[in-house]
């Protein structure tokens, strides 16, 4: 009698272990589902090629607009930013994207900045382009210059046109302000994406151009 009741309590105690593990394995292997498809759904929502993670698409007042491409920019020995372009999936051409479409550039800063540093070389790059008027676009040129902020390495500046609106500048997703005119925000914006940019290789990578 004595000998049945210890087969039946070590019995019990090795299917207890055996349920145990059982459950503890299919957990686990919940859990690892759940972790692979969590960081699947993060890379589908993020293009990291820039090595800097820019999510794949943005809401621009009532626009959904995908991200077209995004660089990172070096300027001569220096890592300057990484960018990433926002705008309609059929404006890839440099004269698409000069249109009256809704657009974003998102400026994640690899390096320290003063305003003043970033003003004047927005301001050079601008009197330099041929088509534009810096006579026409003064006061709205003025008007952004007081917005600027100095950033560090992690910051990010974003310039955002809308159709309607005007260009919104935005510290670490923070608005400073909006800049009306059309104009404005075409040749603004073509300091990265007009026919005379700072970087023709970085424009063409920006709007996906082979």
């Amino acid at each position: 009698m004595l000998e049945e009741v210890l087969f039946a309590s070590n019995f019990l105690a090795s299917s207890m272990r055996f349920i145990t593990i059982f459950i503890f394995l299919i957990l686990s292997q919940s859990t690892l589902e759940s972790r692979a498809y969590s960081q699947a759904k993060i890379a589908a929502l993020e293009d990291c090629s820039s090595k800097t993670c820019f999510p794949t698409k943005t809401k621009i007042g009532n626009f959904e607009v995908p991200l077209l491409g995004s660089k990172l920019f070096r300027y001569y020995l220096w890592t300057a930013y990484s960018i990433a372009l926002y705008a309609p999936a059929d404006a890839r051409t440099v004269e698409k994207i000069a249109a009256d479409v809704p657009k974003k550039l998102i400026l994640e800063y690899r390096l320290d900045f003063t305003a003043k540093e970033i003003i004047e070389a927005a301001d050079k790059l601008l009197k330099d382009n041929p088509e534009v008027d810096m006579t026409r676009i003064q006061p709205q040129i003025e008007q952004i210059n007081l917005l600027y902020q100095p950033v560090k390495a992690g910051d990010r500046y974003a310039l955002e046109y809308e159709p309607g609106k005007g260009t919104t500048l935005a510290l670490n997703e923070r608005s400073l302000g909006t800049v009306p005119g059309a104009e404005f925000g075409r040749n603004y914006l073509g300091i990265w994406l007009s026919a005379y940019p700072i970087s023709e290789t970085m424009r063409d990578d920006l709007l996906g151009i082979s």
